[in-house]
C-alpha cells in the first residue's frame, strides 16, 4: 500500500466536522464566539456560565501547558490524509473490521501523539543527556501508542464524549450511515486531559484490504538514516512506524505536520533517557524498542556503560 491508493474521504469528513464544541453543553459556537482555559488551552465553552458549571470537575485535571497547547497539532495530524488512514488501518485490524464491519460496541483507543525533534541527531542528544544551548528545535508530530479500551472503559465512556461519537455519526451522509465510527481519545504529553475525536472507517478503506491481502506499506527512499525502500508489515505497530517514519522524512513538510517543539515536549525525552517511570517515558521508551531508526541509538547506549 503506498500514498497513491490512501483513500482520503474519511480524512476529508472529519476535517468538515472538527468543530469545536463546548465541553460542558456541547454546543458549536460560531468562529471567534467560544473561550478557551487560558492554563491548559485545551477545554473549550461558549459561556462563562458553562466554565463555571464545568470547574468543579475541570479542576482535578486541567493542568498549564506551554505553548498553544495540543488542540491545533490534534487538528492538524488526525485531519491528514496519510495519518487518518493510518489511524483507519489500526482500528481495522483492531476490532477485526474486515469480519464484523458493523460494530456491536463502541470501539475506543487511547492514541498518545508526541512533538519529537525533526532531526534524529537532536533527539540523540536529549536522549542522553547532552546539553542544547539555545538552539530552536524544529519538532514533528509522532504517534507513540494505540492502547484499546476494554469493554468496561468503554461502557464507562462519559456521557459527553458519546455525544461527540453520536453527533458525529448522525451528520454522516447516507452512504456513509452504516460504516464503523470509532472513538480515540488522543493524549499529548504532561497535559492529563485527552481529545476525543471520532474517527470513520470509510467503506474504500475495507475494500482495499478485501482486494488483494496480505498489504504492507512500502514508502521507498524515506529510510531515515539508509534512503531505503521500507516495507513494513501490515500490523499495528507496523502502521505506526511507517506513518511515523513517514512524517520523519518529510523534510519538506508536504503533509505539514511539523510543528516547533515545547519545553514539555524535550522533557519527556530527557526523562525517558535517564529512565523515568513516568506514564510519557515508558511509552516512549517502548515505541522505542519497536522501531528500528532507534535501534543504534539503544545498541550505543547498552555498550555505553562498558565503556
Amino acid at each position: 500500500m503506498n500514498d497513491k491508493e490512501l483513500p482520503s474521504a474519511g480524512s476529508y469528513r472529519l476535517r468538515a466536522s472538527f468543530a469545536a464544541s463546548c465541553t460542558t453543553c456541547l454546543a458549536i459556537p460560531a468562529e471567534g464566539e467560544f473561550s478557551r482555559c487560558s492554563k491548559c488551552k485545551t477545554t473549550m465553552y461558549c459561556s462563562k456560565k458553562c466554565q463555571v458549571e464545568h470547574w468543579p470537575k475541570h479542576k482535578n485535571i486541567c493542568s498549564k501547558v506551554d505553548g498553544s497547547g495540543m488542540l491545533e497539532f490534534v487538528k492538524d495530524a488526525v485531519t491528514n490524509s496519510l495519518f487518518n488512514t493510518v489511524l483507519q488501518t489500526c482500528f481495522i485490524l483492531q476490532f477485526d473490521l474486515l469480519r464484523t464491519p458493523h460494530l456491536d460496541h463502541t470501539a475506543v483507543v487511547l492514541i498518545d501523539l508526541a512533538i519529537e525533534p525533526a532531526d534524529f541527531r537532536d533527539f540523540c542528544r536529549i536522549f542522553t543527556g547532552q546539553p542544547l544551548g539555545e538552539k530552536k528545535i524544529t519538532g514533528m508530530v509522532q504517534i507513540n501508542s494505540f492502547l484499546p479500551y476494554t469493554a468496561d472503559q468503554a461502557a464507562a465512556l462519559l456521557p459527553t464524549k458519546r455525544a461527540v461519537w453520536r453527533r458525529f455519526k448522525d451528520t454522516l451522509p447516507f452512504n456513509c450511515a452504516q460504516s464503523p465510527v470509532a472513538i480515540a481519545e488522543i493524549a499529548n504529553g504532561e497535559n492529563r486531559q485527552q481529545m476525543t475525536v471520532p474517527i470513520l472507517v470509510v467503506d474504500e478503506m475495507q475494500e482495499i484490504f478485501n482486494a488483494s491481502p496480505p498489504w504492507t506499506w512500502k514508502m521507498p527512499n524515506f529510510h531515515p538514516i539508509t534512503g531505503a525502500v521500507m516495507d513494513m508489515p501490515l500490523t499495528i505497530a507496523g502502521s505506526m512506524e511507517y506513518l511515523n517514519s513517514y512524517i520523519r522524512g518529510d523534510a519538506a513538510n508536504e503533509i505539514f505536520l511539523r510543528t516547533a517543539m515545547r519545553p514539555s515536549d524535550i522533557k519527556i525525552i530527557r526523562d525517558a533517557g535517564a529512565g523515568s517511570d513516568s506514564f510519557n517515558a515508558m511509552i516512549l521508551r517502548d515505541k522505542m524498542q519497536r522501531e528500528a531508526v532507534f535501534r543504534p541509538l539503544l545498541d550505543w547506549m547498552k555498550r555505553r556503560p562498558a565503556a
